[in-house]
């Protein structure tokens, strides 16, 4: 995958690395936040081949760790597509044998109503699973490197191809933390694109990809 900022260096070879874009310009720090978060068009995201892609397919934008809630629908979603995909033809028949017998039971208490009611027998697995309210262990929230692991791991098991999108990522990590997350994305082949703003973190990141745009919107990178 490559990102394009327009009239700066491209930025090749997103795959399975830590990259960092840094700036000391509020301008620029701004444009890419707005771009990634698909708000404006100098922001571009490119195949091998510069066939231009979907940002919204692509770039899943988490900003700040700090901010995090939980899983969005996106990845609930792809992950019970995941759970569905897991059950075999005997799973199937136990969950619909056990949403058949709770329709039933249902359908008799209507009937003490004085209304028209019925109960759909038709059993939808993925409605189902999704009823269940599948969420993320309140403990992982609390903590930056549990969560960036966590959406590593994530997207291992969804096989998702869009890169991880964040912002401020060396606030909230100490050195050891940076090369781990670097390692996971290089063993998992999961991209992590983090966005700094100022030039007293690049020193952080010398052992990664990295490019940094200047106050006077000169370019420089490893």
């Amino acid at each position: 995958m490559i990102i394009s900022y327009d009239s700066h260096d491209g930025i090749p070879s997103i795959d399975d690395d830590l990259v960092i874009i840094g700036t000391e310009n509020h301008g620029v720090y701004i444009d890419i936040l707005n771009g990634l978060k698909d708000r404006n068009d100098l922001i571009k995201v490119y195949d091998s081949s510069y066939n231009e892609m979907d940002k919204s397919k692509y770039i899943d934008f988490y900003g700040d760790l700090i901010n995090f809630d939980g899983l969005v629908s996106k990845q609930v979603n792809a992950l019970i597509k995941k759970i569905v995909d897991y059950l075999d033809n005997d799973d199937i028949n136990y969950i619909q044998k056990c949403v058949s017998k709770l329709n039933d039971y249902l359908q008799e208490k209507l009937f003490m109503i004085d209304l028209p009611l019925r109960v759909t027998k038709d059993v939808d697995l993925k409605k189902v699973i999704k009823n269940l309210d599948i969420h993320l262990d309140s403990s992982i929230i609390s903590n930056p490197y549990d969560i960036l692991e966590m959406l590593i791991r994530l997207k291992v098991e969804t096989n998702s191809v869009s890169i991880i999108v964040l912002n401020n990522l060396a606030n909230y990590l100490d050195d050891d933390q940076l090369r781990s997350i670097q390692q996971l994305c290089r063993e998992s082949e999961v991209p992590i694109l983090d966005i700094e703003f100022n030039s007293d973190c690049i020193d952080r990141f010398k052992f990664c990809q990295y490019y940094f745009i200047d106050n006077d919107f000169v370019d420089w990178h490893n």
